[in-house]
């Protein structure tokens, strides 16, 4: 009971961060001339840039660089948006599974 609470605590955040990121960029669009959405890893690096570049570092160098380069690069390019929807969707998907 508790596993499914905490899941749906996660997913209520998540989904409510994401409608919050969609908010703010449509507004900032409407002060703006085009449609630029922040992505996700303009956000990282205002929180950390050096945890961003040392993470880069660490999956490179000891994990397996073709992991950073195609797939963890376009997930950083991604909208904040879809990334924390999709992540609501599939903490919801878990949560119902629980259950």
């Amino acid at each position: 009971m508790k596993r499914k609470f905490a899941l749906w605590a996660v997913t209520l955040f998540t989904g409510a961060y994401a409608l919050y990121a969609l908010i703010s960029d449509v507004f900032s669009m409407s002060d703006s001339d085009g449609m630029q959405f922040q992505r996700l890893g303009e956000l990282l690096y205002e929180v950390d840039p050096e945890g961003l570049n040392l993470a880069q570092a660490v999956i490179q160098r000891y994990v397996f660089a073709f992991l950073w380069d195609p797939v963890i690069t376009s997930i950083l390019l991604t909208p904040v948006w879809i990334v924390f929807g999709v992540l609501a969707l599939v903490f919801a998907g878990l949560a119902r599974w629980r259950s």
